[in-house]
């Protein structure tokens, strides 16, 4: 099957890294949505993504655990601060944003080894998928995740 790629959006994010981008892929009437390393949402953000048909989606940190946990305190500023990482409560906000009748796929990513758990990150958003029809995957940041047929 032929797959023609009609448009790449990049675009920075608000992140306090050298390098971060966030991208929109859209092929064959297909658009898929990626965000990690942004601290924060904002209003063209979750217009850019709300008509993602999947979308890679940073859950990086739980805030009591990253309050509670082994980091510095400057770190733990820097992590949940407006250029740092967006928490499960920020992730599950911009989840709400999106049109969730066309979203199929959702992978939760990014998830902090100290900051977070798999199953806190997917309790955040699984409120907001009561009776949606996608598929939802917890990537591991040692195994990633599998293929996501888009078809």
């Amino acid at each position: 099957r032929v797959i023609e790629v009609t448009a790449i959006t990049p675009g920075g994010v608000p992140h306090d890294a050298k390098g971060p981008w966030r991208y929109l892929v859209t092929a064959n009437q297909i658009t898929v949505g990626v965000r990690t390393d942004h601290g924060h949402s904002t209003p063209y953000v979750r217009e850019t993504y709300r008509e993602c048909d999947a979308l890679w989606l940073e859950c990086n940190h739980d805030v009591a655990m990253r309050q509670d946990g082994p980091y510095p305190y400057q770190l733990k500023q820097r992590v949940g601060g407006d250029y740092g990482h967006l928490n499960n409560v920020q992730a599950a906000e911009l989840l709400d944003s999106l049109n969730l009748e066309r979203l199929r796929h959702l992978v939760i990513s990014h998830i902090s080894g100290k900051n977070n758990l798999p199953n806190l990150a997917q309790d955040a958003v699984q409120p907001l998928l009561s009776g949606w029809s996608g598929s939802l995957v917890v990537a591991s940041q040692e195994e990633g995740f599998g293929w996501i047929s888009l078809n």
